[in-house]
């Protein structure tokens, strides 16, 4: 159970699905009575998996990680006094971050989707850390997020709404 839970969860943020009402306390990692959010914890079942990387977790759910620098990197940009550079890594990961607590959010709360809050988060970066090395993967991210939206709301029309399609034609 300790294993497969954390799958699900993983699985569920991945397509945008919310979890059922008495499942509420798989986002939290199982058994834990304290209702603080550790992701470590929610995606190891406890720590009762082997932790994985927070760039694997990320990489599975499409998220970006480590836009500007790999993880390794950090240390010698503080060592050689890049302030810019350590700022531009650790600001990737909050973006990252932030942008995994929105698919998790919606495991919990079906009301705003997660790529309604993905393209927020992102639009809201695009536009305040304009000039950062990172912005044009995240406009190309938000890009490709909207006409995927898009392509789905067409693909709805025709099924709901199919006499749309036969007078624009």
């Amino acid at each position: 159970m300790m294993h497969d839970n954390p799958l699900i969860s993983l699985a569920a943020m991945r397509h945008g699905l919310t979890l059922p009402k008495g499942w509420g306390w798989l986002a939290f990692g199982g058994g834990d009575p304290a209702r603080h959010h550790d992701f470590a914890r929610t995606t190891t079942g406890g720590f009762k998996m082997k932790p994985v990387h927070m760039a694997e977790i990320l990489a599975s759910l499409d998220i970006p990680a480590k836009i500007s620098v790999p993880a390794f990197a950090v240390a010698r940009l503080i060592y050689a006094e890049q302030w810019d550079a350590v700022q531009e890594a650790c600001e990737g990961d909050v973006i990252s971050t932030a942008l995994l607590l929105a698919r998790w959010r919606q495991l919990l709360d079906p009301r705003v989707s997660a790529d309604g809050v993905t393209d927020r988060i992102l639009r809201r970066v695009i536009e305040m850390r304009e000039g950062r090395g990172y912005i044009a993967e995240l406009e190309a991210r938000r890009t490709k997020l909207f006409a995927k939206q898009c392509a789905a709301a067409a693909e709805d029309a025709v099924t709901l709404a199919p006499w749309l399609v036969q007078e624009a034609a």
